[in-house]
């Protein structure tokens, strides 16, 4: 999914489905700015530790299906969870 997005160094990414937040730490690492939305909790949560370590705490816990509307726009959308409709097209 990385090699697909392409990412910039002066990107501004929105992730939907952070996991445990192995994808959010990779993307952090190449891009300017990483936003990442996890509906579950627990996940979220457990990224939210592990990418404090990395200066990352762009994790928020909720239903991405209509992104983050107060980061927006962004460059570029990673989607790694399923949802049963997207509001952000």
């Amino acid at each position: 999914m990385t090699d697909l997005l392409d990412p910039q160094p002066t990107d501004h990414v929105l992730e939907v489905g952070t996991g445990l937040g192995y994808q959010t730490a990779t993307l952090a690492r190449l891009v300017a700015q990483v936003w990442s939305v996890e509906v579950v909790e627990e996940f979220a949560e457990s990224a939210r530790e592990r990418l404090k370590r990395l200066a990352v705490e762009n994790v928020k816990i909720g239903d991405g299906s209509g992104g983050w509307a107060e980061h927006a726009p962004y460059d570029k959308v990673l989607v790694a969870a399923g949802a049963k409709e997207s509001r952000l097209l």
